[in-house]
């Protein structure tokens, strides 16, 4: 009983000072929770003319956050003036992502680029287009763990079964001696700028600024806790309303007894 009444006074004037106290403490809380969402929203109406869908986060804290991993390593073969390169999980040619496997080697072949992965090759054009794709299907040897050309200029591939080696138009396969003089496709260290532009391609890959402030405003950036916490924040505005109403109507009814 004791502790009921300190909640809950029994004179309209206590009670009206204990209503005053939360309401006032509640109005703190959630000017907090209303200033995050007030900002985020104006940021999310005007999203187009901030170019907030197109930036990408590069914070490395934040990504992780998000469970998107940091590359540490760039794995790249030189293609002429081009570059096909392995950043984590995704490959590009330059900074043109390829929807191909990460490649163990890549050569140039009658005017178009020949990227080997373990299980295909990848034919494309000098631009980047794809060609075709050839698997086992196709005849090409499986498990290719290297990519070559011999001296007169055909394709060579190295497997556990050995080296093999295919005409003009990469249709037939033949065994190839080991002592053949082969020229290897090697990886080589990319310029430091497209290396940089690689890691910030593939990092900011997954998150733009408009996603963040998105999560931001519905609470989602902090997992469903998160979203329990905007849900409580709409709530308490909710009773700051009727508290409010409650005060204002409780000082209107004491100025007309003065």
């Amino acid at each position: 009983m004791t502790r009921s009444k300190r909640l809950f006074p029994a004179s309209p004037r206590s009670r009206r000072r204990t209503l005053r106290r939360w309401h006032r403490g509640g109005g703190l809380l959630a000017s907090v929770f209303l200033m995050v969402l007030a900002v985020t929203g104006v940021m999310l109406n005007h999203s187009s003319e901030l170019g907030l869908g197109s930036r990408q986060i590069r914070f490395a804290p934040l990504l992780a956050w998000y469970g998107i991993e940091g590359a540490a390593e760039v794995t790249s073969f030189r293609l002429g003036e081009s570059w096909v390169s392995c950043v984590g999980d995704g490959v590009y040619l330059d900074l043109q992502p390829l929807s191909v496997d990460c490649p163990v080697g890549a050569v140039g072949s009658a005017g178009m680029w020949v990227v080997a992965t373990p299980r295909e090759l990848v034919l494309l054009t000098e631009g980047g287009e794809l060609i075709e794709r050839l698997g086992s299907a196709a005849g090409v040897p499986a498990e290719i763990s290297a990519l070559g050309r011999e001296p007169g200029g055909a394709v060579v591939v190295d497997t556990p079964d050995g080296l093999s080696v295919a005409d003009q138009e990469l249709l037939r396969w033949r065994p190839l001696a080991s002592d053949t003089d082969v020229s290897w496709s090697r990886p080589a260290a990319i310029p430091p700028d497209l290396r940089g532009e690689l890691l910030s391609a593939y990092r900011g890959s997954g998150l733009s600024v408009e996603r963040l402030v998105q999560d931001l405003h519905s609470g989602r950036l902090f997992g469903r806790w998160g979203v329990y916490a905007v849900d409580a924040a709409a709530l308490l505005c909710l009773v700051l309303v009727v508290s409010g109403l409650a005060l204002w109507r409780q000082g209107r009814r004491k100025s007309q007894f003065l």
